[in-house]
């Protein structure tokens, strides 16, 4: 069963993930090294390090999986899965094998083994990432999503009923349309308990006392049969014992036994959110029995208490599963966020290192020669795909999350300026027009991360208080947004803004020999349908706020 309020993950996966996250980046240098065609002094030995720093960490991680066995199985068997497809894929030999490539100055067959081995590590790493709770999370979420539609079915019906009581209906078809709620509420009843933290023990603690009555019943059996000369007396025993049962039977029902009115009693109330759901919904249900009771006895007004007693109880049933999927929303939310803030902070010192070393072989150009040119700015092209990849990753995240409009449509742009100076990389083009364009995604990479960390903070400021009008609450399973709407109003602003900007750029290069017309001219059709998408976010984030 999935505790609501857990969501932590462990210091040792992640401290693996780190370590793993390392071996990439390093074949990456090296792969650097190799487009010059010429193999680096001790290349060789610093792949062979890597070799054993991978061993050595698949060591660490099946100790890891056999020291979180018990306290932690799952992800125990998160490393294990790790560790399988490693060994499945032979990642181990792989860095043995790359090492004899440059041992024999193979250098383009060990750069392409590198791009292979790299993606595969990176597969890697996301196993080691994953929250192996996400999946239960998502069937907790759907579970509550269905119960909170199902009462908000039984609070209608039940407003229905208190209604039509008030106007004078037929009282005996009302107390059998109140026999009828009483019985879908049982059904969302016994549905909480089972998936409430104590609804396995509940039963577990019922079958072993209804063997222990058995048990007992058995014995006293027993005892009667071994003791004939006392018969009479065995006799007298029991059907002194069967009286009393009756007795207390009959009083039971009445009211009057102590011991009946202890089982009428509500039971204590738990600390598990879907066992009080659950308790709440029994006390509905009472009322619902005394008012069905009462409409029989034709005591309308008595019933219309009753009816409007289990409508509250039902209504504060809701509540309470809204405030749980509100939580489950909040630690997704948080999750999400610190993701997302650590993949763009990535994304910006890979992109700023990008621009200042265009930066530094533009102004170069002069004196290097041609090949040497092409060779660096292809280099820099292929990191600039790779920067790429992350934005579209960040992207799918947040289109998964679907909440959100404008930022989406933010990190799209990104990605598509950096598609933009991967492709006039490639071709050895880092002059004014790249600049402008990287310059102008470390400005959206940046308005990004400031946006997320404040939404960060602001949804650990709210955390636990009610939810804003119209972001979740009155019965609606919707989920609340990753970031405010006033959040993504300024997110518009700020796309407005970069586009001015770059228009005003594009125009200060209108009169630079360097630029050709072709090219200013299709940036700034660029820009234009860039304008046309703001509008569009714009329009879709206005609806999104109207419905």
């Amino acid at each position: 069963m999935l505790r609501i309020s857990e969501h932590h993950r462990p210091g040792t996966l992640l401290l693996l993930a780190a370590l793993l996250l390392a071996l990439p980046h390093t074949l990456w240098a090296q792969d650097e090294a190799l487009t010059d065609s010429k193999a680096p002094t001790g290349l060789t030995l610093e792949q062979e390090r890597l070799g054993s720093r991978f061993e050595r960490l698949e060591a660490v991680a099946a100790r890891l999986a056999e020291l979180a066995e018990k306290s932690e199985p799952e992800h125990a068997e998160q490393l294990r899965r790790a560790i399988k497809a490693s060994r499945e894929k032979g990642l181990a030999e792989r860095f043995g094998s790359i090492v004899n490539l440059l041992e024999t100055e193979r250098l383009s067959a060990a750069a392409t083994d590198q791009e292979e081995l790299k993606a595969e590590l990176e597969l890697l790493l996301q196993v080691l990432l994953e929250d192996p709770n996400d999946s239960e999370r998502e069937a907790m979420k759907r579970f509550l999503k269905g119960q909170i539609q199902e009462l908000g079915k039984l609070i209608r019906q039940q407003r229905s009923l208190r209604n039509q009581n008030q106007e004078g209906a037929d009282a005996k078809r009302l107390a059998d349309k109140q026999s009828d709620v009483n019985e879908s509420a049982d059904d969302v009843q016994k549905a909480l308990e089972e998936n409430s933290e104590g609804g396995s023990e509940s039963k577990s603690s019922e079958s072993q006392g209804a063997e222990a009555q058995s048990g007992e019943s058995q014995g006293a059996q027993s005892q009667g049969g071994e003791a004939p000369g006392s018969e009479s007396q065995g006799g007298e025993s029991q059907g002194g014992e069967s009286q009393g049962g009756e007795s207390q039977g009959g009083e039971s029902q009445e009211g009057e036994s102590p011991s009946g009115e202890s089982q009428a009693q509500p039971p204590q109330e738990s600390n598990d959110p879907i066992q009080k759901a659950a308790q709440r919904v029994a006390e509905a249900r009472r009322a619902m029995e005394q008012a069905e009771k009462k409409l029989r006895d034709a005591k309308r007004n008595e019933a219309e208490a009753e009816q409007r007693e289990a409508q509250r109880e039902l209504e504060a049933a809701r509540a309470e599963l809204e405030r749980i999927l509100r939580q489950l929303r909040e630690e997704e939310m948080e999750r999400l966020l610190a993701k997302l803030v650590a993949r763009f902070k990535e994304m910006l010192a890979k992109q700023q290192s990008i621009y200042e070393e265009t930066v530094t072989i533009h102004e170069a150009s002069s004196q290097a020669s041609t090949r040497n040119l092409m060779l660096q700015t292809i280099r820099l092209s292929r990191r600039e795909a790779e920067l790429v990849r992350d934005a579209e990753k960040a992207l799918t995240l947040l289109r998964e999350d679907g909440t959100s409009i404008a930022f989406p449509e933010t990190t799209e742009q990104i990605a598509e300026d950096m598609q933009s100076v991967t492709a006039r990389l490639a071709t050895g083009s880092a002059g004014p027009i790249t600049q402008t364009v990287e310059l102008d995604i470390i400005a959206g990479i940046q308005d990004m991360i400031g946006a997320l960390e404040q939404a960060r903070d602001e949804l650990a400021q709210q955390q636990g208080s009610p939810p804003p009008p119209g972001e979740g609450g009155g019965g609606s399973p919707g989920e609340s947004p990753l970031v405010p709407k006033l959040a993504e109003l300024r997110m518009i602003r700020t796309l407005q803004a970069r586009v001015y900007k770059r228009t005003q750029d594009l125009g200060g290069l209108a009169d630079n020999p360097q630029v050709k017309p072709a090219e200013l001219a299709a940036e700034l059709e660029k820009l234009a349908d860039r304008q046309e998408r703001i509008f569009e976010a714009t329009r879709d984030l206005n609806s999104d706020a109207n419905r």
